[in-house]
């Protein structure tokens, strides 16, 4: 693996240091200390295709606050398998972190975080594979589930499997499994779409909730992952399966969603 500024980097297959097709430039949350970060680098060296077009990213490039460029490259055996680059400050530390899904031949998907510090951009930590070749994972919404000050990231691995729901918490060192619950989907096989799922904040003091449809995605749950347990407390059934980024509108507290049908839904989630 390497990273140098892009300036003094070739650029890594045809379509260069541009932005993976059916991506965006992403920004943190707020103003900290990098800009943006995109995936690039364009291959088909990882032949799963999860997310619906036959390439995938080689490379991550970051700009930091102050204009310069940064380029991480994946080895051979390894891509990201993913079309969103996830920028926030997971351990309170002031430091943009990056979440993003890594697929390595023979051993499938992990999440990994990547950070810039004094030696460059580096992976920081990552969770444990799925162990199987061809075997992804969905980053599923990142919040205080938890209470407290620390941010959790929710991932599911094996959506279109299994459907297991993992609660990770970054250190600064490692990623800490917090919570497994079995049974939630939040991706198509095939689709683009990957925000299949909704965080909903809490009131000052109060944890944040998630909502994602479950395993068949014909019905949506709610999740507080603060109640320890089963952390399911409502269920809503959907007129059809859910396809399509979820969008919540904290103020009506409505969350709309797309079905496979082509129809948009919204669902009243004013929840005590």
């Amino acid at each position: 693996m390497a990273c140098w500024p892009i300036s003094a980097a070739r650029a890594n297959g045809s379509s260069g240091r541009l932005p993976l097709r059916d991506t965006v430039v992403a920004y943190p949350e707020q103003k900290q200390d990098l800009h943006s970060a995109w995936l690039h680098g364009e291959t088909d060296r990882y032949r799963h295709f999860v997310l619906g077009g036959r390439f995938e990213a080689a490379s991550l490039s970051v700009r930091d606050r102050s204009g310069r460029l940064f380029r991480f490259d994946l080895p051979e055996d390894a891509v990201f398998e993913d079309r969103i680059v996830r920028m926030v400050d997971l351990d309170g530390d002031g430091r943009t972190e990056l979440a993003v899904v890594i697929s390595r031949k023979g051993v499938g998907s992990a999440l990994a975080i990547l950070g810039l510090r004094e030696d460059g951009l580096r992976i920081l930590a990552e969770t444990t594979p799925n162990g199987l070749e061809n075997r992804w994972l969905n980053p599923s919404g990142i919040g205080h589930f938890l209470g407290g000050n620390k941010r959790q990231i929710a991932i599911v691995r094996r959506p279109h499997l299994d459907a297991t729901l993992e609660l990770h918490q970054f250190s600064g060192e490692n990623l800490q499994l917090k919570t497994a619950v079995q049974g939630y989907s939040t991706h198509r096989n095939g689709s683009r779409h990957q925000r299949l799922f909704a965080v909903l904040p809490g009131e000052t003091g109060a944890v944040d909730r998630l909502a994602v449809p479950t395993r068949q995605r014909d019905a949506i749950a709610v999740l507080d992952f603060s109640r320890g347990g089963n952390p399911e407390i409502a269920r809503i059934e959907l007129p059809g399966r859910a396809d399509g980024d979820f969008r919540y509108d904290k103020t009506r507290k409505m969350l709309l969603i797309s079905l496979e049908s082509g129809r948009s839904v919204s669902i009243s989630l004013d929840l005590a």
